[in-house]
C-alpha cells in the first residue's frame, strides 16, 4: 500500500503536514498567491521534477465524487514515480502504460461508486454512436464526451459542474472513458488502445 501524506507549500518547498517525514508520497494544495506557481495551469499534476513525489493540486470547485474519481489518476501517477515504473527518462512506451493504468483505474472508480452506472451510461452513448473503429472514436470521443456531458455525469453526480474547470476534467475523463470502454466491448489488444490514447492526448496537446 502506497503510503500518502498532505504537504503544505511554501515558496518552492514542500513541507510535510504531520510531523515525520516517512510517507512515499505527497499531496499539496497551491496556495492563492503562490509566485512560483500561479502559471500552473493542470488542477491535478505530479510536480515536473523526477526526484519529487508530490502531487500538486491547483484549488478549483469540483463536487466531490467527481473530486474523489479524479484524484484517482493522479495518485496512480504517484504510485508509478514511487515505485520506479516511470523513471527519470522514462521511455515513450512506459509513459503510455502509465497513462492507460492510470485511465483504468479513474474508469474502474468511477464504476464502483455508481454501481456499473458509469459503464451503463457509456454504453448507451456507444450504442447510438455507431462508431466503425477505434480509430474512427479516438477522433471522435472528444466531441461525444462534451455532446453528453450531463447524461453521462449522472452516476456520479447529476447537475452541471461547479466550475470550468470542472467541465473540462469531467470531459477529459469521459473522452477517455468511452476509448476504454470500447475496447473492452471490442475486447481490442493494448496496444490499439493505446495508440487510440495516444492519438486524443497528441491532438489535445496540439490545442
Amino acid at each position: 500500500m502506497l503510503n500518502v501524506r498532505w504537504a503544505r507549500l511554501e515558496g518552492r518547498a514542500f513541507f510535510a503536514l504531520e510531523r515525520g517525514n516517512r510517507a512515499a508520497g505527497w499531496i499539496a494544495i497551491i496556495p492563492p498567491g503562490n509566485a512560483f506557481f500561479e502559471n500552473v495551469s493542470e488542477v491535478l499534476t505530479l510536480d515536473p521534477n523526477p526526484q519529487l513525489s508530490v502531487i500538486r493540486i491547483r484549488p478549483v470547485e469540483v463536487s466531490e465524487p467527481w473530486a474523489g474519481v479524479l484524484v484517482v489518476n493522479a495518485v496512480s501517477h504517484l504510485a508509478d514515480r514511487v515505485l520506479g515504473v516511470t523513471p527519470p527518462g522514462a521511455t515513450p512506451a512506459q509513459v503510455r502504460l502509465s497513462q492507460f493504468r492510470a485511465y483504468n483505474l479513474e474508469l474502474m472508480a468511477a464504476d464502483v461508486l455508481s454501481n456499473g452506472g458509469m459503464r451503463e451510461a457509456l454504453d448507451s452513448v456507444l450504442d447510438l454512436a455507431h462508431e466503425p473503429s477505434l480509430q474512427q472514436l479516438a477522433g471522435d470521443a472528444p466531441r461525444l464526451a462534451i455532446a453528453n456531458l450531463a447524461l453521462l455525469s449522472v452516476p456520479l453526480a447529476a447537475g452541471d459542474p461547479q466550475s470550468l474547470e470542472e467541465k473540462k476534467l469531467r470531459a477529459g475523463f469521459l473522452t477517455m472513458a468511452l476509448i476504454l470502454r470500447y475496447g473492452q466491448r471490442q475486447t481490442l489488444d493494448l496496444d490499439a488502445i493505446l495508440s487510440a490514447i495516444d492519438e486524443i492526448e497528441r491532438a489535445a496537446s496540439a490545442r
